[in-house]
């Protein structure tokens, strides 16, 4: 949409170039008024711009809240995943030193 402001026509004009065309004035100020109007209604004005331009701002502003929402719960992730990391790696450890423990004593057992 185009701002009102800035594309008024001049139904005056606009049926004065009419009627120099040959129209009468009766056609010509019919035509200037009905032009005038279906231009009105598909411009925006100022205001219903600056109007949408709130609401976009609006939803800028909660779309950053939700980017640092899952920020902040992404980073909490790679926190957990971490630690999850850490304790899987010592388990492998320990499960590990519990096999060769126990395989030792078998071979001692079985050696003896």
């Amino acid at each position: 949409m185009q701002l009102l402001e800035t594309h008024m026509l001049n139904t005056l004009k606009y049926s004065k170039h009419l009627q120099n065309a040959g129209v009468s004035q009766a056609q010509a100020d019919a035509q200037a008024e009905a032009l005038h109007e279906a231009i009105a209604e598909s411009v925006a004005t100022r205001a219903q711009v600056e109007q949408v331009q709130v609401q976009v701002e609006l939803v800028q502003a909660q779309i950053e809240q939700v980017e640092t929402r899952l920020s902040s719960r992404i980073d909490g992730l790679e926190t957990q995943v971490k630690s999850v990391r850490w304790v899987i790696g010592l388990l492998t450890a320990l499960v590990t030193t519990v096999l060769a423990l126990t395989t030792a004593v078998l071979i001692k057992l079985l050696t003896t």
